[in-house]
């Protein structure tokens, strides 16, 4: 885990959208949606699931110099640790890319690379993606159907910020406090990995 350091405050506009783009890029992830769909989390895989967005959030407030490879870690703890999981096609590397370049994005009000980067997210999943394998704890392979990525978000985000009287006037404390990335992304994650993993999913499993 990484070292907490000072405190960064989120303004309450930048913190929602950021708990809200982290939400649905869960929500437009294959392999973890195919591990929840096979019990891997629980009855209570909906509050974890959200629980587990609020942590993300609360990770980048606590630590200014997080990098890409904490939240990595993070992100593979707690799927190993709460939900039972282990994802190995290389989505997890993607899916905390994106989340990362979310936030630097948010840190400059930057909303529209966000929506944006999002609209692209969810429609290469609903294009690209394939039915779905999953090796359980007996070894048994169980092929799900098409998850459908929830459409509401891109609309929900665009009145939101629609609504809001002044977004750089309430993110005035974001100026003042501004993050530090010690490691720095090179280039934005590409929006065309969706489309070159179009083979069958087969490496969501329980940890033994």
């Amino acid at each position: 885990m990484p070292k907490v350091s000072s405190k960064r405050v989120f303004t309450n506009v930048s913190r929602q959208f950021f708990l809200r783009s982290i939400r649905e890029t869960f929500q437009c992830w294959p392999a973890f949606q195919v591990a929840i769909q096979n019990g891997m989390g629980g009855n209570d895989a909906k509050q974890k699931i959200e629980w587990f967005c609020e942590n993300i959030v609360e990770l980048f407030a606590m630590n200014p110099t997080l990098d890409l490879n904490d939240l990595t870690d993070y992100v593979s703890e707690v799927l190993d640790e709460e939900f039972n999981t282990i994802i190995g096609d290389g989505s997890l590397d993607m899916v905390c890319a994106n989340i990362y370049t979310f936030e630097k994005h948010i840190v400059q009000n930057d909303y529209e690379f966000v929506i944006g980067k999002l609209e692209l997210i969810k429609q290469n999943y609903d294009e690209t993606l394939p039915s779905s394998t999953v090796v359980t704890e007996s070894g048994e392979d169980v092929t799900q159907s098409r998850i459908v990525c929830p459409s509401s978000t891109v609309t929900d985000f665009n009145d939101e910020m629609s609504d809001s009287t002044n977004i750089n006037q309430q993110n005035d404390n974001d100026d003042q406090n501004p993050m530090e990335i010690s490691n720095d992304v090179d280039g934005e994650p590409s929006e065309t990995n969706a489309e070159n993993n179009d083979s069958e999913w087969t490496v969501v499993r329980r940890k033994k």
